[in-house]
């Protein structure tokens, strides 16, 4: 079969991998980074980044499984492309005492075997003295396959696998479901401008603004990354110190205080142009001296990038008819999860779907 897989992002690359490898004719639309996405006005990806957080703990089990098949295959994938991504640095992942999230994390940890020790409020500090936590608060960590990657070097990563396999690679959007019309077979993964070829899509655009704050020291250097949640109810993340494409090495926190939804190209294109939000920004600064009280930053930074959900809380990876499916809404879990969501996207296109992520709320038409 001839198969076009439009979107060349974390699921789309890893979709178009395994697509390549079953034998089939395989083309991945997959454009370029823009140079200046001030300027750009074009489709944007979330990937666009160093560090974004990968382990197996999570309140959800099927996002578990879905993070320790991906996690499995990280060094295979990058012995196979001779592209390295994955940062086994550990994690943290810290909430009261009792809490509804810390509880479903202990729950799924206990269920799968998951090597993540329980840590009280005492011992998180003493192993990490710099890091500000109520005294309400304990932790899991998991040392063993958790970390972060870099999801710009996943993604080449993948494409070079695809590439290797027989899969042309394409530079450029697909703007049109015309241009579509010579394969028999089409994976649309394009995340949150899923709705400009599909529009029935029931999915949640959301906004998402990235702070990043470049040390003055090396007082992070064996920092984990970490998963705080906060007693005023919002969810921090943050990367450990990592190094960006312009040299140097920022500490990246995101989690947003209040969604904001994003409706269509006349929302997304600005928001990705724009950088994201300043008001978010200052409350990510704030949190991050509030969690880091005698750090010192040479430089901070903002980024601009979108989480796309379905109304499952699972992605969708199904068949819209007999020609075409779909898989996307990574619901901010999906970055760790790619080359599995990847793998189930691929056996979907040949016939072979997961009940589990089925397409839930597209509209008759």
């Amino acid at each position: 079969m001839k198969i076009a897989v439009v979107g060349g992002g974390i699921i789309g690359a890893s979709a178009a991998k395994y697509l390549a490898a079953s034998g089939h004719d395989v083309t991945l639309f997959a454009p370029s980074e823009p140079a200046d996405k001030s300027r750009h006005n074009g489709v944007f990806a979330s990937h666009y980044d160093a560090g974004r957080i990968t382990r197996h703990l999570s309140p959800n089990p099927i996002w578990s499984e879905l993070a320790r098949e991906s996690i499995a295959r990280y060094r295979q994938i990058e012995a196979q492309s001779g592209i390295g991504f994955f940062h086994e640095c550990g994690l943290l992942v810290t909430d009261a005492a009792g809490t509804p999230f810390i509880e479903a994390v202990r729950q799924v940890r206990d269920e799968t075997g998951i090597d993540a020790p329980e840590m009280t409020r005492s011992a998180i500090r003493a192993a990490y003295p710099w890091l500000a936590l109520p005294d309400t608060h304990i932790g899991f960590f998991e040392a063993r396959g958790a970390g972060y990657i870099d999801p710009r070097k996943f993604v080449a990563a993948q494409i070079a696998l695809a590439a290797a396999r027989g899969a042309a690679v394409i530079d450029a959007a697909v703007s049109d479901l015309d241009m579509l019309a010579g394969f028999d077979q089409v994976l649309m993964a394009q995340g949150g401008f899923a709705r400009m070829l599909i529009p029935e899509l029931k999915l949640r655009v959301l906004a998402r603004t990235i702070a990043m704050a470049e040390p003055e020291d090396d007082t992070l250097a064996d920092m984990p990354a970490l998963i705080y949640r906060d007693p005023d109810g919002s969810d921090p993340y943050l990367v450990p110190p990592t190094r960006f494409p312009d040299g140097k090495t920022y500490l990246k926190i995101g989690g947003e205080p209040v969604d904001m939804e994003l409706d269509g190209r006349d929302d997304l294109i600005p928001w990705f142009q724009g950088g994201g939000s300043r008001d978010v920004f200052e409350f990510l600064r704030q949190r991050v001296q509030g969690l880091f009280p005698d750090m010192r930053f040479r430089s901070w930074h903002r980024a601009a990038c979108i989480v796309t959900y379905s109304t499952t809380g699972l992605p969708y990876v199904a068949r819209i008819d007999d020609r075409m499916s779909v898989a996307t809404a990574g619901c901010g879990s999906a970055g760790k999860s790619g080359d599995e969501i990847g793998r189930i996207a691929a056996e979907t296109v040949l016939g072979r779907a997961d009940e589990r992520f089925a397409l839930d709320g597209k509209e008759a038409g």
